[in-house]
């Protein structure tokens, strides 16, 4: 194993990178997956806890929340990795001593609880969909009556202030359109009137010159034929000026009308501001209700609602079979390194070096303690008494070195 990679692995595993660098490449393997198991370890718990603060949090706050926890995460693993050197395989001598047990009983109800709570905050963060729905519905239901009441309020408001202006807006709006619709008829029989005198001025004017138009003959004078045409000139330039005269009294009335409409229109845009003030006022007063349950999400509603779910009569079956399999395969992932450790830790030399190593460097520092302790003893210098200034010495005897 390259010495820059097995030097991060002694690293990350907290390991002796001397007696690494001594140990076969079997034992150097083992350091290495070690380190890759806490690494992947970590970066689970960081992705797991990142999934559950980001529900509730800012990215700002939940990234070092996450990280936070990922760090403690993979302190834990690491110390387990660096402790209780124990011979395995065929190297292990006897059977493992009572307190063993109670040790590792005891580490993995730590690491149980730690990977339990991250297998529950990425189950509340993968049901997130589902949770939030359910929550939304569960409001709904709860403040349907509160719902009910403040819509019916409104709606009351609405009859009051608004709905008797737009009744009159309409109505006015449509007598508008049918005066409207009147002075279009008037015009369109003005035009049909100007026609009809154009065409009976020219015949007047063909009956009295004479000649011969389009194959016909006219005789000229002033006979029967051109008074008739000067009558037809005359009752459409009559009719003319009776639509003209209709026009323009229903133009007045357009316009009166519109005055109307303009003045009414500007009362219900005042209506519609003051409904829109007290329709406020409505919905703080509902958002202030006691009985109103507000939208609230965090921690304990979300595991509140994944509970409910569980014992929903039509989903409960599957959220709790999806529930306890993803949980297992987290908690397995999470403890897998503890796993590795305690159930499936190969015979390593490395071990035997570490302990040796150890036991040898703390034998050579015990026995350096000693030496000095004894060293100072008989350098100690004898003691003896100083009197004070108006005091008269009296002879002591000096303190033997013990």
């Amino acid at each position: 194993m390259e010495k820059p990679l097995l030097s991060l692995a002694c690293l990350i595993t907290h390991s002796d990178i001397e007696c690494a660098k001594e140990s076969r490449t079997f034992d150097q393997l083992t350091i290495g997956l070690n380190a890759v198991s806490l690494v992947l370890a970590g970066v689970l718990a960081l992705v797991a806890w990142s999934a559950f603060f980001f529900q509730f949090n800012p990215m700002w706050l939940a990234l070092p929340l996450a990280l936070l926890v990922a760090a403690i995460v993979f302190r834990l693993d690491q110390a387990m990795s660096a402790s209780d050197w124990e011979l395995a395989g065929v190297l292990r001598q006897g059977p493992l001593p009572r307190e063993w047990y109670f040790k590792v009983g005891a580490r993995v109800l730590v690491a149980w609880s730690l990977a339990y709570a991250t297998a529950l905050g990425l189950m509340l963060a993968l049901f997130s969909n589902a949770i939030t729905n359910h929550l939304q519905i569960e409001r709904s239901k709860a403040n349907v009556p509160v719902e009910q009441e403040y819509s019916a309020l409104k709606d009351d408001l609405r009859r009051r202030l608004v709905a008797p202006l737009e009744t009159e807006l309409a109505a006015l709006n449509s007598q508008r359109a049918q005066l409207q619709t009147n002075v279009q008829a008037n015009l369109n029989r003005q035009d049909d009137a100007l026609t009809r005198a154009s065409a009976a001025r020219i015949e007047a004017d063909r009956e009295k010159i004479g000649g011969q138009v389009a194959g016909q003959r006219y005789v000229p004078g002033e006979g029967p034929r051109w008074a008739e045409a000067q009558r037809q000139q005359k009752e459409a330039d009559r009719l003319s000026s009776i639509a003209a005269a209709n026009v323009g009294g229903l133009e007045s009335q357009i316009r009166e009308a519109q005055g109307r409409i303009d003045s009414k229109s500007a009362e219900l845009m005042q209506a519609n501001q003051e409904f829109a003030r007290q329709s406020a006022d409505l919905d703080k007063r509902k958002l202030s209700d006691p009985r109103f349950i507000p939208v609230r999400d965090d921690p304990l509603m979300r595991y509140v609602a994944f509970e409910e779910m569980k014992a929903n009569p039509k989903q409960g079956a599957a959220v709790s079979h999806l529930s306890f399999m993803a949980q297992m395969l987290l908690l397995t992932l999470e403890l897998a390194f503890l796993l590795v450790k305690l159930m499936f830790a190969p015979s390593s030399v490395y071990t035997v070096r570490l302990i040796t190593k150890t036991k040898l460097e703390a034998a050579r520092v015990a026995g350096d303690f000693a030496g000095n302790r004894d060293e100072m003893r008989r350098q100690r210098p004898p003691l003896r008494v100083v009197p004070r200034a108006n005091e008269q010495a009296e002879p002591v005897a000096a303190h033997p070195a013990p």
